[in-house]
């Protein structure tokens, strides 16, 4: 029952749906079920690994509420998130498997492409989704592709090429792009200038493609410096006077806004004091990476961050749990390649 629960934790967030909700809102309510869950079934588990780390990050995000009560709506759900997913996740790093998560996340991935195809069919199924393209069970293709670039890194050999190119096929940079970082990085050792040479005018032919994106996001980071955020604790939890916005009329009413970006969220909104939380965690996690050597981890989490946010992708909070559970247990079999 506890391997179940634990795969749930990772699966039921990314299949399930609520009727005529985007995945974007949906996910969050059901991680919180499936996170509930865990916290409930793994308090009767035996303990297989003492972890303290957790503690000291829940303290943290514990300060930064603590002077954000101005808001008390959108700063005590935060703050209750970050309780049950992290929670949750140290419960199935001290008392869980890494395996049992691996699977259920190549699991995710492989029910995916049948839901692909079935939306290229155009055959009518129950999730809603935020473009046009096919994206699956995620709402969006930039999931879509975070979720086929995390199977990369987990599998070796053709398989993870296979999701690799799986990844690019969504038409989004946010996963191909650290994947095929990662798997090219034995050839750029060998090769060197040649790889270099052509990653580089690979780069330059999609430039045109991104250029638009780039720039988006340029303008939202530039008008940051106009919105007169409080230095030391930040702009807070309600929404942006500027920022990405969302379509859905829920996103509209809650003024859900976000600046594109995991870092430049959380420094906008928690200020010097996130930024000093932030850091102790940085410098845990670059320690405890170089010990286990999940370097592929960091370079794909550094990147995905950089140009999404957990706002309008939550997937991406999901991913990093995944990622701590795997630094916590220490497992060197966390990355395929």
């Amino acid at each position: 029952m506890w391997q179940a629960v634990c795969q749930a934790w990772v699966l039921i967030p990314m299949l399930a749906w609520l009727p005529g909700v985007s995945s974007r809102l949906s996910f969050p309510w059901w991680w919180g079920i499936s996170s509930l869950a865990v916290i409930a079934v793994g308090l009767c588990q035996p303990q297989r690994k003492l972890i303290r780390v957790t503690g000291w990050w829940l303290l943290g995000c514990l300060a930064i509420f603590w002077f954000h009560q101005r808001e008390f709506g959108m700063a005590s759900k935060w703050l209750m998130g970050m309780i049950s997913y992290v929670t949750a996740a140290h419960l199935i790093a001290e008392r869980g498997r890494w395996s049992w998560i691996r699977t259920a996340l190549l699991i995710a991935a492989v029910a995916q492409i049948p839901i692909v195809l079935m939306q290229v069919a155009q055959v009518p199924l129950p999730y809603v989704m935020e473009r046009i393209h096919p994206c699956g069970s995620l709402g969006n293709r930039t999931e879509l592709s975070i979720l086929w670039g995390v199977a990369s890194l987990l599998t070796t050999g053709p398989v993870a090429w296979s999701w690799a190119l799986l990844s690019l096929s969504t038409g989004s940079a946010t996963g191909s792009v650290p994947a095929c970082m990662v798997l090219l990085i034995p050839f750029f050792r060998r090769w060197g200038l040649l790889c270099g040479s052509t990653v580089a005018l690979a780069g330059m032919g999609t430039w045109a493609w991104l250029s638009i994106r780039l720039l988006s996001r340029l303008t939202i980071w530039k008008s940051i410096l106009t919105w007169k955020i409080p230095i030391w604790l930040g702009y807070g939890f309600m929404g942006f006077p500027g920022g990405f916005t969302y379509d859905d009329p829920v996103s509209q009413l809650i003024l859900i806004r976000d600046t594109h970006s995991v870092w430049l969220d959380w420094i906008v909104r928690t200020g010097v004091l996130g930024m000093v939380v932030g850091a102790g965690w940085l410098l845990w996690t670059i320690q405890r990476t170089r010990r286990v050597g999940l370097w592929p981890w960091f370079i794909f989490f550094a990147w995905i961050g950089t140009w999404q946010s957990l706002e309008g992708r939550p997937l991406i909070g999901l991913v990093g749990l995944v990622w701590m559970i795997a630094l916590l247990q220490e497992r060197t079999d966390a990355v395929g390649t």
